[in-house]
């Protein structure tokens, strides 16, 4: 029996050259592709609505991101921004700054940028959070990871006296510490008080959504209207985004997060998360912090960060395939949108995943992980995608499969190292050989049978009970004091 073998590995394609076109205009319509049409409000009715507990948990009181509640957390952010001094940059540097021809008694620029930055707010929230993710805390973007957007993106240019790549550095610098100095006068006008966002700690030298966005309507500043090139700041920051930074972004990579729930919200995924959900509550509530199965289940309805890491690296879910980065991009991608995070509340929301938000960040995940095919369990004779990587890891599948695998991957790498590092899909891409519902049947097939087999006197069933997770989590060092 001779067995092909081949790599799932995507590779993102080159980036467009975009001429820059600039053309006088005082509205600015959304140049985004058009949006499909809305999604219903809530999930299909024909089966058990495992979904549906988010709506009453989230700000959008929906299955799905809503307009309504986006706009809200803009206002929020937009309000924050004004308090960096944004409002005072922007009447400096534009031509008709000053002018109220509505007279609402806010300057019509100011308006204008807003406008803007509403228009490409999606394409703002997605960059921040890959770059935050890159940088280790979802929630700030560090200055190597700005760096790193900076060249991404071609914002630097080393022929302009303002947008080399040491003065993006130094605008970070700057903006950051402003925003850091506003932060501590509050405090003391508060006496001292600690945020209560619930959040992760704030990284002094990182720049927070609120921050990011002042950053880029520095670059547009910076890098259209101080040279004369633009006189609007409105209309610099326009090009900045739909004309320079939007043409640069992998459309695959920065995609509405909601075009992925409609994909999880079908019924033949549905119907697998079903299959498997009190398997997969047990194994949310240890990784919560809770007992399951115990008195203690119950307050165990939230998931950080931290605690979804230390649950993936137990069940052997990051390594080769799944990067320490991917499993904080799907965790961050799975919040839903957040009204106010700066809040008790809020924080929380925005820091911590309840169940439902798990089991959408184990879709994302299945998506990335090295998986066999139905046909290679089928050749092989396995039963499931947690034994093939039992006997992959223990060398036992057929020779003439395990030599291929071999053949495949990097010098001094065997089988496994081979399967994992070539078979792992980078975030983004483009198509996966099996469906959906088939990537997390094999996925959720290899977290049962982990934890099974590291169970003492697990039962072989593929169903994992209270007891069972509990004591496969003491033994991976997952939960202690259980």
């Amino acid at each position: 029996m001779t067995f092909e073998v081949s790599s799932n590995r995507a590779l993102p394609p080159p980036r467009p050259v975009v001429e820059k076109t600039h053309g006088p205009r005082k509205r600015y319509p959304k140049v985004r592709p058009p949006t499909p049409p809305p999604p219903p409000s809530a999930p299909p009715p024909t089966r058990k609505d495992i979904w549906r507990p988010r709506a009453k948990w989230c700000d959008a009181h929906d299955v799905y991101d809503t307009d309504e509640v986006e706009a809200r957390r803009f206002e929020n952010d937009w309000v924050n921004a004004l308090d960096l001094g944004l409002q005072k940059l922007i009447m400096k540097r534009d031509d008709d700054a000053g002018v109220d021809e509505d007279g609402d008694g806010i300057c019509d620029e100011v308006e204008e940028v807003k406008d803007v930055m509403w228009d490409c707010h999606d394409l703002i929230i997605q960059l921040f959070d890959f770059y935050a993710c890159v940088s280790g805390n979802f929630g700030a973007i560090g200055l190597n990871q700005w760096a790193e957007l900076v060249e991404d993106l071609e914002l630097d240019d080393a022929t302009s006296k303002l947008c080399r790549k040491a003065d993006m550095d130094t605008l970070f610098i700057a903006v950051n510490a402003k925003s850091k100095n506003l932060e501590r006068e509050r405090a003391k006008q508060e006496g001292g008080k600690a945020s209560k966002s619930g959040g992760p700690k704030e990284d002094e030298k990182a720049l927070n959504r609120v921050e990011f966005m002042v950053c880029l309507v520095n670059v547009a500043i910076n890098k259209y209207v101080l040279n004369g090139e633009i006189k609007d700041v409105s209309e610099a920051l326009c090009v900045l985004l739909t004309q320079h930074i939007e043409p640069r972004v992998d459309k695959r990579i920065f995609s509405d997060y909601n075009l992925f729930r409609q994909r999880i919200y079908q019924p033949i995924v549905v119907d697998v998360l079903l299959k498997n959900e009190s398997s997969l509550r047990n194994l949310f509530a240890v990784a919560a912090g809770g007992d399951p199965g115990g008195p203690s289940a119950s307050t165990a309805k939230l998931l950080s960060l931290e605690e979804w890491k230390a649950l993936l690296k137990a069940l052997h879910l990051v390594g080769l395939d799944i990067t320490d980065r991917d499993a904080r991009l799907c965790f961050a991608c799975s919040r839903m949108a957040v009204v106010d995070g700066a809040t008790a509340k809020g924080g929380q929301k925005e820091n911590n995943l309840p169940f439902e938000g798990f089991l959408e960040a184990l879709c994302r995940l299945s998506l990335l992980k090295a998986l066999p095919t139905d046909a290679e369990l089928e050749e092989l004779g396995c039963s499931d995608a947690g034994i093939f990587m039992q006997k992959l890891q223990e060398g036992s599948l057929p020779e003439d499969f395990m030599d291929a695998l071999e053949e495949m991957g990097s010098t001094g790498q065997d089988a496994y190292m081979s399967f994992m590092s070539c078979r792992g899909l980078d975030w983004g891409a483009e198509s996966h050989p099996m469906p959906l519902e088939r990537c997390l049947h094999h996925t959720i097939c290899c977290m049962v049978r982990t934890v099974e087999e590291g169970a003492v006197a697990g039962t072989d069933n593929m169903t994992l009970t209270p007891a069972e997770v509990k004591n496969w989590a003491k033994g991976a060092g997952l939960i202690k004091g259980l």
